[in-house]
């Protein structure tokens, strides 16, 4: 009786060790702050708001399937308002606040380029969505990106412009922003070496309404088609004003037109533009289409180009932390670097030894209301 009771009371202070232990086989997960950045108010709200939803998506998908043992992931989100200014504030609270491990950047090329600094410095990788300006990786090793340059995009719509669709005079109307100057630049020196002219070339300002000015200089001479480089919201005003002057020319339009906002603002005004993207929502990929319905169930809308390479940035991030052999910022910013190929919706990611992507650019068409698949180029077709 004396040996039942004395088992007994061994197994009930096992019992209660274990149960203090709170089950040591099942450690409480690490969590890992991902830093988010981008315009989620003003003009531009749609492409920041848009990019944020992607990135929340992403993270979400990876938590609820434990895509990396041991870890969940939180996003901190803050709004730049498209302010350099604001996203170096932005940028130093991540970094001594939030003490991020890695970052984000939803957020055009004059905020990132002001903001990348701040993670350069304190050793935090960044990975820029969409800011296409050529300077954003320069700034340092810990700078990446994964969608193609400025100057690639210029020499695409150039290329497209003159062999695909056989035109050869052109007016040039750009936002007169790094954006804006860096794709026209661009245009221009490879549309000049195929032979063709610039008839005329115009700017505009990013809170510019009134557009009559550069539509007179529009209309004042006969061309082929109009190059517009901007983001949807100003480029659906543009439109609506070329179409009102009863000018027809063909519209070819930069990737910051690429948003269901510019159908929703320009109306029928908007059919028949063909734009750059790196993102088609006729892909028939699983991994696209998957992305295509969760982001409209999650979030009621579509997705659109800066949704797509923002959902590619966050989980190359995450498969980064996944392939890494521990979770600092500087192991995940040499997982980045030694990333060899990543599938993702806008195509497969290789960085380059100067942590860019060599991408293929698509072009789109607005037919119905809804972005159409037209044609590609290759980087190998591309100068």
């Amino acid at each position: 009786m004396l040996r039942r009771t004395a088992l007994g009371m061994l197994v009930i202070i096992g019992l209660a060790l274990v149960s203090a232990c709170g089950g040591a086989s099942q450690p409480q997960a690490e969590t890992i702050k991902i830093g988010f950045f981008g315009p989620m108010s003003g003009n531009s709200a749609s492409d920041g708001t848009h990019s944020m939803y992607a990135a929340k998506l992403a993270i979400d998908q990876a938590n609820a399937n434990q895509t990396v043992p041991g870890k969940t992931f939180e996003l901190i989100t803050y709004d730049d308002q498209l302010d350099p200014n604001q996203a170096i504030t932005v940028a130093q609270k991540l970094v001594t606040e939030d003490k991020v491990r890695a970052v984000i950047g939803g957020s055009y090329s004059s905020t990132t380029r002001a903001a990348a600094p701040v993670f350069q410095q304190a050793g935090i990788p960044m990975l820029a969505a969409y800011a296409t300006h050529p300077e954003v990786t320069k700034t340092g090793s810990m700078i990446f990106r994964v969608i193609y340059i400025t100057t690639v995009q210029g020499n695409a719509l150039a290329v497209y412009a003159t062999t695909k669709l056989n035109y050869r005079n052109f007016h040039v109307l750009n936002i007169n922003n790094d954006y804006g100057r860096s794709i026209t630049e661009a245009f221009t020196k490879t549309a000049q070496a195929n032979h063709s002219t610039i008839v005329s070339a115009s700017e505009y300002a990013s809170d510019a309404t009134d557009f009559s000015s550069q539509i007179a200089t529009i209309k004042a001479k006969p061309a082929d088609a109009l190059i517009l480089v901007g983001y949807y919201a100003q480029s659906a005003d543009i439109i609506k004003q070329v179409r009102q002057a009863g000018i027809t020319l063909p519209i070819i339009g930069s990737d910051g037109l690429d948003s269901p906002s510019l159908v929703e603002l320009g109306g029928s005004d908007v059919e028949g533009v063909i734009l750059a993207t790196d993102f088609s929502r006729n892909d028939p990929r699983s991994i696209v289409q998957n992305f295509i319905r969760e982001y409209r169930n999650a979030h009621g809308i579509d997705p659109d180009v800066v949704a797509s390479s923002t959902y590619d940035a966050t989980n190359l991030l995450i498969d980064a932390f996944k392939r890494s052999p521990d979770s600092s910022s500087s192991a995940i910013r040499d997982t980045l670097a030694a990333t060899q190929t990543y599938e993702g919706v806008t195509g497969a990611i290789v960085f380059t030894p100067e942590r860019e992507v060599n991408k293929t650019v698509l072009f789109v068409k607005i037919e119905r209301g809804a972005f159409t698949f037209l044609d590609k180029l290759d980087p190998s077709q591309l100068p």
